[in-house]
């Protein structure tokens, strides 16, 4: 990273456009302004960070001080040639006055906080929810303020399911500075509210347009797309693709969200985010694999429809033998042996049209097609929930006739 002595650089600080801030450049302080963090999804330019900060040494020519709560508490002299203390979107005159309000509105934040864990060892929470944004409206209160365990108040409210004092909070628009910081699970404030069963709070976080909303968690490295998918909400599903998530980012098991989809047994949205997987192939130019998605779809009876539409996609590869983790237990088939095994007729016929497919190909465990069905291999202990032994045994025997006349 290089800088030219007295550069004018253009900060976006918080909510400020904050413009031709002086900053002098030499040896001395270049490994202080070099040491950038990120706050949300906004640049801002740390002048020393936390504990690192040394307010003895901040250059004459910085007239603004971005900093943190940390290093507030733990310095009380600031220079007198600061003119401004920015701390998480909060702008204050480095007088007397308003030095009183910074650490007002940090110790009614911290009172905040407490009054929320005191909630759950209230018996009316909507007395509870009350009394705190009563507190919140009376006092000046910097809702940005992180405890101990590194949450903020919005993320201290939700997990204690206070929602109405989580909607109080995002009333406030300093709230966005932090919108996209996580907690020690990886978890940003809009997985929180949607594990939470906040959907009012997860609607109005979605709508605005500073959140990350591709944010995959640490844990399981899933966008709030697939935990809809994995709760099978239709409703928030929908809302999730209209503001333009991305559809192609993989799980830490290398699902994509379609999988999953498939998976739990929702057709409508499977189509839906099929639709769009094609629209993002043509506008960025990239292939995408639909091998997990057609060996999933191949086993679930409702996904009939989605296999048959992925076995008619000419770059699809419908002779794949691949292990795949499914529920907990492990499949290690191809389309064609999955098919037989879960005797779906409909696929196996749309599967022989191929030109392609390999007939004789075995699954892992070295059934071929014709051994499956001909043996008789079928998982009857899962058929027979949806259809009679009779009508089993016919579809059976319609496809082995398929398959010999294939052969």
């Amino acid at each position: 990273m290089t800088y030219r002595n007295n550069q004018y650089l253009k900060l976006e600080i918080g909510l400020e456009e904050i413009s031709k801030i002086e900053i002098e450049i030499d040896e001395r302080n270049r490994e202080i302004i070099e040491d950038l963090d990120i706050i949300g999804d906004m640049p801002n330019i740390i002048i020393g960070y936390g504990e690192k900060v040394d307010y003895n040494n901040i250059f004459t020519s910085v007239k603004i001080l971005i900093t943190d709560q940390k290093a507030i508490k733990k310095n009380e002299y600031i220079p007198e040639h600061i003119e401004d203390i920015i701390v998480y979107g909060y702008k204050y005159k480095n007088d007397r006055k308003d030095k009183e309000r910074l650490k007002k509105g940090l110790e009614n934040g911290e009172i905040v906080n407490r009054m929320i864990y005191k909630r759950t060892l209230a018996e009316d929470k909507r007395k509870c929810e009350k009394e705190i944004i009563e507190f919140m409206k009376r006092n000046e209160i910097n809702v940005n303020y992180i405890n101990e365990t590194g949450k903020t108040i919005l993320m201290n409210a939700c997990i204690n399911g206070l929602e109405n004092v989580c909607l109080e909070v995002i009333k406030r628009r300093e709230y966005e500075i932090l919108i996209n910081k996580h907690d020690i699970r990886g978890q940003i404030i809009l997985h929180q509210a949607y594990d939470y069963g906040m959907f009012k709070l997860t609607e109005k976080l979605m709508e605005n347009k500073r959140i990350n909303i591709n944010y995959p968690d640490r844990q399981f490295g899933e966008t709030i797309l697939f935990k809809a998918c994995r709760k099978r909400d239709k409703r928030n599903i929908e809302k999730i693709l209209k503001r333009g998530i991305d559809v192609m980012i993989p799980n830490n098991n290398g699902l994509m969200a379609l999988d999953v989809a498939i998976m739990y047994d929702i057709e409508s949205i499977a189509f839906k985010i099929i639709k769009r997987i094609e629209e993002e192939e043509k506008t960025r130019g990239i292939e995408y694999n639909y091998e997990t998605a057609l060996i999933l779809s191949c086993q679930e009876l409702a996904m009939e429809n989605v296999a048959i539409k992925l076995i008619k996609k000419r770059n699809i590869d419908v002779n794949i033998n691949k292990t795949i983790r499914y529920l907990g237990l492990y499949t290690s088939d191809t389309p064609l042996t999955i098919a037989c095994t879960y005797n779906r007729k409909k696929i196996v016929s749309e599967l022989l049209k191929r030109e392609d497919i390999e007939i004789h190909k075995p699954n892992k465990e070295g059934e071929t097609a014709y051994s499956i069905i001909s043996k008789s291999s079928l998982d009857y202990d899962r058929l027979l929930h949806y259809k009679s032994f009779t009508k089993i045994e016919k579809e059976r025997k319609e496809i082995l006739k398929m398959i010999i006349k294939k052969m």
